[in-house]
């Protein structure tokens, strides 16, 4: 006699009872053992867990930026263990969005002169850096740009 039975995939100790209960002892491990196979093919419960996010490193430890231009930070989610940990959501804010933003990627952009704050979260962690906006600019041999309270001037080296 043929029976139907639901089994839920990735918890082979569910499956097994389930079916032993139906009087399929040796079917039920046999079975079990291919449901477990498949809830984890499918990305069901059977799949490794991911581990927890006991750090959050945000750099460089502080930072200076001038006005018009851009600093990318960078921020880097740790294990227990210290091991860097991928693919972890990671999202940024600014603390005084007049002076600084940051974009979701971490790029900080300088709006005008001032201090600001800027936070990185993810599950739960959070870190930060002080980030310097100056007006201003940096010359080289080759030329540069300043940028003034009015605007920006060009300068030839």
């Amino acid at each position: 006699m043929q029976s139907n039975v639901i089994l839920p995939l990735g918890d082979p100790t569910v499956a097994a009872s389930l079916l032993v209960g139906r009087g399929h002892r040796a079917r039920g491990r046999r079975l079990a053992a291919v449901v477990f196979l498949l809830g984890a093919a499918c990305g069901g419960p059977a799949s490794a867990p991911q581990a927890s996010v006991s750090d959050l490193v945000l750099g460089p430890d502080h930072a200076l930026v001038f006005v018009a231009d851009s600093l990318q930070l960078t921020a880097q989610a740790r294990d227990a263990s210290g091991n860097a940990l991928s693919n972890r959501p990671i999202t940024y804010a600014s603390s005084n969005r007049l002076v600084a933003t940051v974009s979701g990627s971490g790029l900080v952009t300088g709006l005008a002169s001032g201090q600001v704050t800027i936070s990185a979260s993810c599950e739960g962690r959070s870190a930060e850096v002080g980030v310097d906006v100056r007006g201003g600019g940096v010359i080289g041999a080759s030329g540069g740009s300043v940028t003034l309270m009015g605007g920006t001037a060009r300068l030839s080296v």
